[in-house]
């Protein structure tokens, strides 16, 4: 089993306002093709832009509020 602890990890600064650290997917330590998992920080008026990629992605939204578009689909997230 491996084990990733977020708190070693650096992550990047994106310019869309957000930092994001990558714990399992494609070139992270822990290696997995179709699956990504990471902890992202949206800082006020920041945002994840509009994306699309092969593996499935999860989100847990643990503070704060937002909207989520999945394709069509515009969600509020409370």
């Amino acid at each position: 089993m491996k084990i990733n602890n977020i708190d070693f990890l650096k992550g990047t600064d994106f310019p869309a306002g957000r930092h994001t650290r990558v714990l399992v997917g494609p070139g992270a330590q822990i290696e997995a093709q179709n699956f990504v998992m990471g902890h992202v920080t949206i800082y006020p008026g920041g945002c994840v832009p509009l994306h699309s990629h092969e593996q499935e992605e999860v989100y847990l939204i643990l503070s704060g509020k937002g909207l989520i578009f999945i394709n069509d689909l515009n969600l509020p997230l409370f």
